[in-house]
């Protein structure tokens, strides 16, 4: 036998709360929500790349989160969207 520690349990909700606060979820849902937007029927499309749109945003805002002034987040996080918005129209 071993003298190993277990680590203590978390709650799912600790769990959860702890990855959304990772830009990295953000990133990949944006990228997953933008991908399968092109597959999509026409008039689904826009909602599809609206919502990859804030998942981007989310990406910029949880990477600043701490770092940068609240009103500097803010700027950059719709400045992602736009760019994301603006770039992937069919």
């Amino acid at each position: 036998m071993s003298n190993t520690v277990s680590p203590a349990p978390v709650s799912l909700w600790t769990a959860l709360k702890t990855r959304a606060l990772e830009p990295s979820t953000w990133a990949g849902a944006s990228a997953m929500m933008l991908t399968a937007a092109t597959q999509l029927p026409p008039s689904f499309q826009p909602y599809a790349f609206g919502a990859g749109a804030l998942f981007g945003s989310l990406a910029v805002v949880m990477g600043e989160r701490g770092s940068k002034p609240a009103e500097q987040i803010a700027k950059d996080a719709v400045a992602a969207a736009l760019a994301i918005r603006s770039s992937s129209k069919p």
